[in-house]
């Protein structure tokens, strides 16, 4: 939700969309698993809080392209706040207001999920034992969809053949071309690949 909704405010195509849907499925499982660590009590407040983390970065992604026609990973995301967005307020506040929209309609998930664990949680207050199951169940059943639904997209990937300039497959072992990621394999997957070239190095140049 929060990949295709930055795609269209930032007027980026959802030509790729395939190309990294089954990812986005990935790192739904990833986040469900890790709320299922933190047990029943723990899980709403877990949700929630990766909720709004996602908000934050998501929003402050859209905001920055906005200003800067680019996506920044972590690996240089603090230093361009400090020597662009600071010299430049006017325009950042400027770029925030234009983009409230796009922040507000980003927001439907962290606020329907308050509105749910609102709802469901008087719920979850019988049946310990049942409830402990369950978690137990989301858990496994979590890592599976977040293996499976990886390997399904690193497959479409390296397997299918495509017509753009820079391939998936060239664009996945990169450290550079952060725009062309994120269109083809969606902002959560650029930050990933970013973070895993912070502690391997990519040996793989940007020119093809």
């Amino acid at each position: 939700y929060l990949e295709v909704l930055l795609h269209l405010f930032t007027g980026r195509d959802l030509l790729y969309l395939p190309q990294y849907f089954f990812f986005c499925i990935c790192y739904g499982a990833c986040f469900t698993l890790i709320c299922g660590l933190f047990g029943n009590k723990g899980y709403n407040t877990a949700f929630k809080v990766l909720n709004f983390i996602l908000w934050i970065f998501y929003s402050a992604e859209y905001v920055v392209f906005t200003i800067f026609q680019v996506f920044y990973p972590f690996s240089i995301l603090k230093t361009a706040a400090g020597n662009h967005l600071g010299t430049f307020i006017g325009e950042t506040m400027r770029a925030v207001v234009k983009c409230i929209p796009g922040i507000l309609a980003m927001a439907i998930p962290l606020i329907l999920s308050f509105v749910l664990s609102a709802k469901f949680g008087k719920k979850r207050k019988h049946a310990k034992e049942s409830k402990r199951m369950k978690n137990s169940a989301v858990i496994v059943l979590s890592l599976i969809l977040a293996i499976v639904s990886g390997l399904i997209n690193l497959a479409i990937i390296y397997l299918i053949p495509s017509k753009a300039d820079i391939t998936p497959k060239q664009l996945y072992r990169q450290d550079t071309a952060f725009v062309e990621q994120t269109d083809q394999l969606g902002l959560f997957t650029m930050v990933r690949l970013d973070i895993k070239h912070l502690i391997f190095p990519s040996s793989v140049s940007s020119d093809f």
